[in-house]
């Protein structure tokens, strides 16, 4: 009996470890995909910046309405002389943190959402499940973490929900770190 269930968790962490560590197959689109990954990773990585940025200016308190700001689309002071140079305002003007803040979510969104339609479109036969699974984490990710950031700044920050909303960028650029891994086992 003992030498059973040695052999059968032997099966087991064989099949899994030889799961984890097997190619996918390369596809037509996988270039693309690649590209929409890294750019994600990047862009969340900024948002994610910019969103400690919001924090420590404490811009969310400023313009809590959406999708305008003031009901302006770019509120008149967004770059301010006060602040000296235009990257100046980019760092301490809470408008222009937050506009910026603001801008990249909108691009990581679409980025994202660029990656997970074009991964619906290539199918699970090309992609494969692991490919599509990764791909529709990161698409819930960013949506959730698009409408918390919201709620967040409609509801003039709670801590709880500010809180709630840092780790939803964690979770964010951890699904597409995820997800570039998958492809990464992809030969070129």
């Amino acid at each position: 009996k003992c030498l059973r269930s040695i052999q059968t968790i032997g099966f087991y962490e064989y099949a899994l470890i030889y799961k984890l560590f097997q190619q996918v197959k390369p596809f037509s689109g996988i270039k693309r995909l690649k590209a929409y990954g890294h750019m994600g990773k990047a862009l969340t990585f900024a948002t994610v910046i910019y969103g400690a940025f919001v924090a420590g200016l404490d811009a969310g308190l400023i313009y809590n309405s959406w999708p305008k700001m003031a009901d302006k689309w770019i509120p008149d002071d967004l770059i301010v002389s006060r602040y000296g140079s235009t990257v100046r305002n980019f760092l301490d003007n809470p408008t222009t943190v937050q506009f910026t803040h603001r801008m990249l979510a909108y691009t990581t969104v679409l980025t994202t959402g660029l990656l997970w339609a074009n991964v619906m479109r290539l199918g699970v036969a090309c992609t494969g499940p692991r490919i599509r699974n990764a791909a529709h984490l990161v698409f819930g990710a960013v949506l959730g973490q698009s409408l918390l950031g919201i709620t967040t700044l409609l509801c003039y920050v709670p801590v709880s929900l500010g809180s709630l909303h840092q780790c939803g960028g964690v979770v964010l650029l951890s699904s597409l770190l995820w997800f570039t891994h998958c492809l990464r086992a992809v030969p070129k």
